[in-house]
């Protein structure tokens, strides 16, 4: 049973697998062997079918050749030519009281359904058969200087109106030089090879061929609708690849087709036949079933095994992926519940305990963290507390001094109320609301102090009165305002406190009218707070730190004063209305 819980084994188990897949591959390359055997079959039967067609085309060929020599070297025809070109060169109109049919008339029998007669400057002489115009236009496309002075010219298939019936006709164009005996050019006779004739030399070769000029434009074919198209543009056939005298499958019209192209004359003209694939692989029916049954089988059941073997080997594997993925997520408390005993197994029971031991050493970092950070909050706490109580007893010390017994006596009472609401059952973090009476206890003893100097003015929103913040956040500020601010002015001041929610924030601000500060100063202590240097400026500079361990790192505490105008100190922290000792 261990044998199982191997990944060798599982490899084994796919590598069969493999093997079925090679069969399947084995079983397509015997299929298509026999598809390209039966292939060449058809090629080899449409060659010989091309080779027939061509004597048919050549025969037809040869009768409008034949039929040119007669018109050559027809005496009676080379003089008229001689005379009418003559008199025609002064003035060609004379050529319209002319009619060529007398002498397609007078000569042998022609294999062309008419004669035309051109001058050697190509002006037409009596023609009475098509449409002269039509000529002109054939003329004028295929051009006097490109016929061959030395022997016939067969030119590309035209449409010719014919004059009796007003029908158009598809006609392959031929023509001869005429010369008189002293090699002088007299003109041009055009014999006609009609499309109808052309493509009834091959009718008898089936409804699939087609004959092409050498710009692969159809010349002849069974629907004549085709004719004067580019045969593989029209069928959508890529021929950019497609070679003369070859055999090729391609879509035609959507169907796949052997195509067999040959070229039959030295003018270039190719032979095209196209056969449907499935009915020229007939013949090979049987076998292609049997190999296609075989490689349907072959792929079922390779099909089969593979599925076995994803669901055996796969999902272990996306279970334990899907467990890895709700880790990332943040999820440490996921664990894997794979308990094979492969390599998998062992995998997840790694996984696991990896997991346990990030848990129990996050436990520990966070603990630790926790316990530092309250150390801090208590060592900076403690050094704020003497420092507070040291200027309080210079202020009661003060009273004594003074004789002010009664003033003494308040200003304690004031001391004791603020201490009473300062320990706070021992918290470190205190409501906004608590904080603010203490910041009225201290100003009370410093009212007590500066008799008639020191007013001032709290406005904090209802909303942030159960905002926790450290203790003594707000009373070194306002201690601050009155020792460097309105101390060194000599006369009056006051002081605003407010506070105020803003998109989650809580803003408290510190404002006076005493002495202010130069830029310079300024600059200085935005310094000191930022780089929490404590040792010249601890009120203001404790106050950050305290705050920034208590409410994290989007604290912020800005200073601006302008010199005889005042001071504004602003704190802006994350609000925060439970109490959190982190």
């Amino acid at each position: 049973m261990k044998l199982l819980h191997k990944v060798s084994t599982k490899i084994f188990l796919i590598f069969i697998s493999f093997l079925l897949v090679i069969c399947s591959l084995l079983t397509l390359a015997v299929r298509n062997f026999t598809y390209q055997s039966m292939v060449e079959q058809t090629r080899v039967n449409d060659l010989r079918t091309i080779d027939m067609l061509s004597s048919a085309v050549d025969g037809e060929l040869t009768k409008l050749r034949l039929s040119g020599e007669i018109v050559q070297s027809s005496a009676p025809l080379l003089d008229y030519m001689k005379t009418i070109t003559a008199r025609g060169a002064a003035d060609p109109s004379v050529y319209l009281g002319e009619d060529s049919r007398v002498w397609y008339g007078q000569l042998p029998t022609l294999f062309s359904p008419a004669l035309t007669l051109v001058d050697p400057n190509g002006y037409l002489i009596g023609e009475q058969v098509y449409e002269r115009q039509s000529v002109y236009n054939f003329l004028g496309r295929t051009a006097i200087s490109h016929f061959s002075r030395s022997g016939p010219t067969l030119c590309k298939m035209y449409r010719l109106l014919e004059l009796s019936t007003g029908e158009r006709i598809n006609m392959v164009p031929c023509v001869f030089p005429l010369y008189d005996g002293a090699g002088t050019l007299l003109g041009y006779a055009v014999l006609y090879l009609p499309e109808t004739q052309l493509h009834g030399s091959f009718q008898a070769f089936g409804d699939s061929v087609s004959i092409l000029d050498s710009d692969n434009v159809i010349l002849s074919a069974q629907d004549p609708k085709v004719l004067y198209k580019n045969y593989f543009e029209y069928h959508r056939i890529n021929y950019a690849f497609l070679l003369h005298d070859t055999t090729v499958v391609t879509a035609v019209d959507g169907e796949d087709f052997i195509l067999t192209t040959k070229t039959i004359n030295s003018l270039g003209w190719q032979a095209v036949i196209t056969k449907s694939a499935a009915s020229s692989l007939s013949e090979s029916n049987y076998n292609v079933r049997f190999f296609t049954l075989l490689f349907l089988v072959s792929f079922g059941l390779a099909a089969i095994v593979t599925f076995l073997i994803s669901v055996f080997i796969g999902r272990p594997v996306a279970k334990l992926n899907e467990s890895v993925e709700r880790v990332k997520r943040g999820d440490l408390n996921e664990r894997s519940a794979i308990r094979s005993k492969d390599e998998i197994g062992q995998l997840s029971g790694s996984i696991n305990e990896m997991l346990d031991a990030i848990q129990t050493l996050m436990r520990r970092t966070e603990q630790t963290e926790r316990e530092k950070r309250k150390t801090q909050m208590q060592l900076i706490q403690a050094q704020v507390k003497p420092h507070f109580l040291y200027n309080v007893l210079g202020i009661i010390s003060g009273f004594l001094n003074d004789g002010e017994t009664q003033l003494g006596n308040r200003a304690i009472d004031s001391l004791a109320s603020f201490y009473r609401i300062s320990l706070s059952d021992g918290s470190d973090v205190i409501p906004l609301s608590r904080e603010v009476a203490l910041v009225e206890n201290y100003l009370t003893l410093q009212q007590l102090r500066y008799v008639d100097m020191i007013d001032y003015e709290i406005d904090i929103d209802e909303s942030l009165e159960q905002a926790c913040v450290p203790k003594l956040t707000l009373q070194p500020l306002v201690e601050n305002a009155i020792d460097h601010g309105i101390r060194n002015t000599g006369r009056g001041g006051f002081i605003r406190i407010s506070g105020r929610e803003e998109d989650g924030f809580c803003v408290l601000t510190v404002r006076d009218n005493g002495a202010g500060m130069a830029p310079e100063k300024v600059s200085e202590l935005n310094m000191a707070i930022e780089s929490q240097t404590g040792d010249v400026h601890f009120g203001l500079t404790s106050v950050y730190r305290r705050l920034a361990l208590c409410c994290g790192d989007q604290t912020q505490m800005m200073l601006s004063s302008q010199k005889e105008q005042g001071t504004v100190v602003t704190l802006r922290f994350p609000a925060q209305r439970e109490k959190e000792e982190s």
